[in-house]
């Protein structure tokens, strides 16, 4: 199937020689918004339309996949395969898988760097990231975290982030520790201890364990969620406390921590603002909302069933929670900090990383079969060089057009006997064309045919022709007849 994302306008051209720019008649043509939900119980991505808040198609890909991520200029989605050490990437316009990326180890989590041409993708059992060029779909780089195998329990990344600059990425990481990684040299440049714990692998009981990291607009700050115990939630909830850890990243340090109140942090999204965080507490099945300028949990919203990722609309004030055991999505909106709809998807939506964001669909070529001059018959034949438009050129992309005359031909010579011996009979004057109010007087009237060639300014083209023609009289019926012949107006 196909995402479309745009609508179709006519556009209108008032000049159509040389080059002439068309203006829509309605103005339109804004992305559209999707998001892209990995259900690892199935190994499918549920494709939802956020204007209406409804899943309309379904993308196998492989096994288990638990993240999305959707490049922020619109372009292709790609899929941690958890069960398939791979990476799936599919065009987001057609909702097709077009390429598989092999790993060595099983992916856990991706993002996409803020300038679109790498995602970095964490193996929790590889303790290391691979980095993957999107212009090639090659991994061109794999970069060890220096976490050691633990003897039980888990030390191997959870969740990744990139600083607005994608100048460093922030990787989160079982031990307690959030690795920082210089993405030019892709070195480890520092590592941020969280809690009193850091440095401890996570396991039943003891340890901090990131679940989650987000970044702040600003770049000042990174916001990490752990658990941490003991739990006083009952049975098998030791060790699932909720906290974030708030890093300054100038210092590459842990400077609060604020406790949320809930079980068993996960994803994290910060509104456009950079004012609130929303924190999925999967063991309360809540939203936890925290002002991070008082550092405070200021609303818990109740969502489906244990809630793990969460993204961001980004260009609209609504934040989507997986709900990992109801298969189902909540939507919020992040000003009224309320509910406002609940989208079934496929089983077990783990769903980490950014998967909500803007369709562009593929470029589609101009419509160039209701074209027509303006005007389409001259009169009187006084041989006045008049000015031609061509209309009803249309883009179903609401694309700029740019119309180009390749050629005007006509079925009398061009000096001709009764015609009044001007030449030429078609010319340009300042980018506009001109044909000339002209015929024989012993003829049947003049037709002229002049093709064009539209363009979109993005590879799409095409091709019509209009005819302008100049009757023998003004009498009723006494048309312009085409005899065939074929003389280029332009020549003198």
């Amino acid at each position: 199937m196909r995402l479309s994302g745009v609508n179709t306008w006519e556009l209108c051209c008032a000049v159509v020689m040389g080059v002439t720019l068309c203006s829509p008649l309605s103005a339109g043509g804004a992305p559209s918004y999707y998001g892209f939900v990995p259900s690892a119980g199935n190994g499918t991505v549920s494709v939802v339309d956020t204007s209406t808040n409804s899943v309309v198609a379904s993308i196998p890909v492989g096994s288990a996949p638990l993240a999305a991520a959707i490049h922020p200029a619109g372009g292709p989605v790609f899929v941690a395969n958890y069960g398939s050490n791979s990476v799936s990437i599919i065009d987001a316009a057609s909702a097709l898988v077009i390429d598989t990326v092999s790993l060595q180890y099983p992916p856990y989590s991706l993002a996409l760097n803020p300038s679109g041409t790498q995602v970095y993708v964490i193996s929790l059992e590889g303790r290391n990231v691979s980095v993957i060029d999107l212009a090639t779909h090659a991994v061109v780089a794999t970069i060890s975290l220096g976490i050691q195998p633990p003897s039980e329990g888990d030390s191997g990344p959870r969740a990744l982030a990139f600083a607005p600059s994608g100048a460093h990425a922030y990787v989160a990481s079982d031990n307690g520790t959030v690795s920082v990684i210089d993405t030019v040299t892709y070195a480890l440049t520092g590592v941020i201890g969280l809690g009193a714990t850091a440095g401890m692998n996570c396991t039943f009981g003891t340890g901090t364990c990131p679940r989650g990291i987000a970044v702040h607009p600003s770049g000042q700050f990174a916001y990490v969620t752990r658990l941490e115990g003991p739990g006083t939630g009952g049975t098998g909830s030791a060790q699932r406390n909720a906290f974030l850890s708030v890093l300054d990243l100038a210092t590459n340090s842990e400077s609060a921590v604020i406790r949320l109140g809930g079980l068993n942090p996960h994803g994290i999204a910060i509104s456009a603002s950079g004012n609130l965080a929303f924190v999925a507490l999967a063991e309360s099945d809540r939203v936890a909302v925290v002002d991070l300028g008082a550092q405070s949990v200021v609303a818990t919203l109740p969502v489906g069933s244990f809630p793990r990722g969460v993204a961001r609309h980004p260009a609209a004030d609504r934040v989507y929670v997986a709900n990992q055991n109801s298969a189902s999505v909540s939507v919020i909106d992040s000003v009224a900090r309320t509910v406002v709809a609940t989208v079934g998807v496929g089983p077990s939506p783990v769903a980490l990383g950014q998967w909500v964001g803007a369709v562009i669909p593929p470029n589609q070529p101009p419509r160039c079969g209701l074209a027509q001059a303006v005007p389409a018959i001259l009169w009187p034949p006084d041989h006045r060089l008049v000015p031609i438009a061509i209309v009803g050129v249309s883009d179903p992309d609401n694309d700029s057009l740019a119309i180009s005359i390749t050629s005007v031909t006509q079925d009398e010579p061009v000096n001709g006997l009764g015609d009044g011996d001007t030449s030429p009979d078609a010319v340009v004057v300042n980018g506009a064309l001109l044909v000339r109010a002209e015929r024989a007087g012993s003829g049947n009237g003049r037709v002229y045919r002049v093709a064009f060639t539209a363009g979109d300014g993005r590879g799409g083209t095409c091709t019509g022709r209009v005819t302008v023609s100049v009757p023998h009289s003004r009498k009723p019926g006494d048309n312009a007849a085409d005899d065939g012949v074929i003389y280029d107006s332009m020549a003198l």
